[in-house]
């Protein structure tokens, strides 16, 4: 019948699409059976959060433009790309015609995250196939794979433009195979919306916590994991010179180690040197901080 054709999608994969559907369209959209359960590779996740809560990640805002900026999360998010690119391989991206689209509400952080990829010389070969653009440079478009920098973090819980929920609709809903998002749970939180958006993430993708203090026994075997002092860092205190962990609160731990530069309060950056690697810890000795990625497709 027509109705059920207008209730029945072709571009997401279902657990894309399903908070979607359950929010704006009373349960009423059906994923087509060829894109319910497609992914790029077979062991994928579909849809992953990445909480920076813990790290103190504040925004910024651009004092010529007025609009809101987030430096950390930009390099969190273009490291993020670099990782799952560095998975994937680059030659089987092109070879497959994998595309991706980088979202952002704020125009500032748009132009940040351009500028950052165009730095990239490991996203050289890829940069046709990259596109960045806000919510609305991206309205009727979709991509394999969307990366959204959610931007706003403060105590307050101040959304701005993320109040516009219709707006926030499309942007989750332009990936067709992987979606992932890059934000602060505890502003975001506060908002009904985006609080039920963290709960189906968390039963139906992985969510992902970068705690803000180290394991509390780095060793080579991986350690504990350490408490969390505090749901977000104060101002001006420096992260720990130790590394840290990014876990999966599902428990599921992957292959790739990597480690991150990020910008300090002062607006420091510290390079990554001295770095000591073994099979399940990163330790560096001179960088502000540093993260052992649990992190797999």
């Amino acid at each position: 019948s027509c109705v059920e054709l207008l209730t029945i999608q072709y571009r997401m994969h279902k657990a894309i699409m399903q908070f979607s559907s359950d929010w704006f369209y009373h349960h009423r959209l059906v994923a087509a059976p060829e894109v319910a359960d497609r992914t790029i590779v077979p062991v994928d996740s579909p849809l992953i959060w990445i909480d920076t809560a813990q790290l103190g990640y504040e925004e910024e805002q651009n004092t010529l433009s007025l609009s809101r900026l987030n430096t950390n999360e930009g390099i969190l998010l273009v490291e993020t790309l670099k990782l799952y690119i560095g998975q994937l391989g680059i030659d089987r991206l092109i070879n497959e015609r994998v595309d991706f689209g980088i979202i952002s509400p704020y125009k500032s952080q748009v132009q940040l995250l351009r500028r950052l990829i165009r730095q990239e010389r490991d996203l050289k070969p890829l940069l046709s196939s990259i596109t960045v653009n806000t919510v609305d440079g991206f309205q009727g478009q979709e991509r394999d794979v969307i990366l959204i920098s959610m931007v706003r973090g403060n105590d307050e819980g101040r959304i701005g433009f993320l109040g516009d929920l219709r707006r926030m609709n499309v942007a989750i809903t332009r990936a067709r195979m992987k979606l992932i998002i890059l934000g602060d749970t505890s502003t975001l939180s506060k908002t009904p919306f985006y609080r039920k958006l963290i709960e189906h993430v968390t039963e139906h993708g992985r969510m992902l916590v970068i705690p803000g203090n180290p394991p509390s026994t780095p060793s080579a075997e991986g350690g504990g994991r350490g408490e969390v002092s505090s749901p977000r860092r104060r101002r001006g205190v420096h992260p720990d010179r130790r590394g840290t962990r990014l876990h999966s609160r599902h428990g599921r731990e992957g292959l790739f180690l990597a480690y991150l530069p990020i910008k300090c309060r002062c607006n420091r950056f510290y390079p990554l040197t001295g770095c000591r690697f073994d099979s399940h810890y990163i330790y560096d000795r001179f960088s502000a901080i540093s993260y052992n990625l649990y992190w797999i497709a």
